[in-house]
């Protein structure tokens, strides 16, 4: 009888034994497994703060390279989208927004017509420019002369709607514009119900003043400096106007490079013109780079009309301009929300399905780690590298806290064990 009950002992004793040492195998396989994926998880935390920095000083989460899409002839559709922010030279190739599928041009037509010369020196002229939106009419007159050119002269619009465009027609009080062009202030419209809705129509000034920055004769020195190997400020300048010598046939001292800036009371344009057809006494076309605030544009403008003056000398009496600018694109960080609710806890799944006792979960990550990159894919693809690095901030910094905290639990229950000992 003594003997069963040693022996049931002894066989509870050895029960007893093993289960502590499968639980302390068990525990000790999580703490392993824990801890592997505490040091991946701050060596990755790591190199991801370490590169950042030389991400967003490279790109800055926009990029626009404003040395392409100077003039019209040299604007590609590659081109313009370097200029505006969709495509970067580099990491990342891609800032953000959807994938461009249709490439748009905002496009305007601009004709002007001479009113008064001194020689052949244009000092007074009609401007009309219409796009699909608005229309703008007014005047320009030369305000300092120099040396057989204008040196500096300014332009005075009006800015307005054109009701037709939005599906609209003219009502309420007639509105006389610079030009004589009749309008009204307001547009009108019937909605589903029959019922007539009024809409103010947005008409404003728009201001411009502009300098002429070099002339045929500057030209000519800047050419013979650089065909003298000369200073790089002369061989870019001859750069501008491409290899072409065709301004030594000019007779005059006309104006062959001009900047203007371009005012309203929302928005402002810095533009840069360049001479790109020479004749004696006139130039006969020039292209234009245009920086907004929205957008970029890029003019091309020829002569139309020719006239003469009574010694017979040509000038260009009547030219048109047609006008294309595509809009900025700034990367909506806002996308990163999307990417830590979407993501993000898929991403954390992944973690402990890795960190899991059992092994055959781990076919899992065949599902939520294609889904996690699918969703950081978006997240990038509509953010850009910004939403980004917000979202991998998120995901990593995360698990690094929890490690440290994990950490810092079983030093305090050893210091409470070593204190309770003694």
């Amino acid at each position: 009888m003594i003997n069963t009950q040693t022996e049931r002992r002894r066989r509870r004793r050895r029960r007893r034994l093993h289960c502590a040492e499968q639980s302390y195998g068990d525990a000790s396989h999580r703490e392993v497994a824990s801890s592997n994926l505490c040091r991946w998880a701050i060596l990755l935390c790591c190199c991801f703060f370490l590169a950042q920095p030389g991400l967003v000083s490279a790109n800055g989460f926009t990029c626009r390279d404003r040395s392409l899409c100077r003039t019209f002839s040299r604007c590609s559709r590659r081109d313009a989208l370097f200029r505006s922010g969709h495509l970067c030279h580099g990491f990342p190739s891609y800032i953000g927004g959807p994938p461009i599928t249709r490439f748009h041009w905002d496009d305007e037509t601009e004709t002007y017509e001479s009113v008064k010369t001194n020689g052949t020196v244009c000092v007074h002229w009609t401007t009309k420019e219409q796009s699909p939106g608005e229309i703008k009419v007014g005047s320009c007159q030369c305000k300092e002369m120099g040396h057989e050119h204008c040196k500096s002269w300014a332009c005075l619009q009006d800015e307005a709607d054109l009701c037709g465009f939005h599906s609209k027609f003219d009502c309420g009080s007639p509105v006389i514009l610079a030009d004589g062009t009749p309008v009204t202030t307001s547009c009108c419209y019937t909605n589903s119900d029959g019922y007539l809705v009024t809409t103010y129509r947005d008409i404003q000034k728009e201001w411009t003043s502009c300098t002429c920055k070099k002339t045929v004769q500057q030209l000519s020195s800047a050419s013979a400096s650089a065909s003298a190997g000369g200073s790089s400020d002369s061989q870019k300048a001859m750069a501008e106007f491409g290899v072409s010598s065709d301004f030594r046939k000019a007779k005059t001292n006309y104006c062959v490079e001009w900047h203007c800036t371009e005012r309203d009371i929302t928005s402002t344009e810095e533009e840069d013109y360049v001479c790109k057809g020479f004749q004696e006494t006139y130039c006969s076309n020039w292209e234009g780079s245009i920086e907004g605030t929205e957008e970029f544009e890029v003019s091309r403008c020829d002569c139309n009309f020719v006239g003469k003056t009574e010694e017979g000398l040509e000038y260009c009496s009547t030219w048109s301009c047609y006008e294309k600018g595509f809009d900025y694109h700034d990367p909506n960080l806002a996308w990163s929300a999307f990417g830590i609710v979407m993501a993000s806890p898929l991403f954390f799944g992944s973690l402990v399905l890795l960190t899991h006792e059992d092994r055959h979960r781990a076919w899992w990550l065949l599902v939520t780690l294609p889904a996690w990159a699918g969703f950081m894919f978006v997240t990038t693809m509509m953010g850009g590298v910004g939403a980004l690095l917000i979202t991998l901030a998120f995901q990593l910094g995360l698990p690094v806290l929890m490690c440290m905290g994990s950490k810092a639990r079983p030093d305090s229950v050893k210091s409470t064990a070593v204190t309770r000992k003694y």
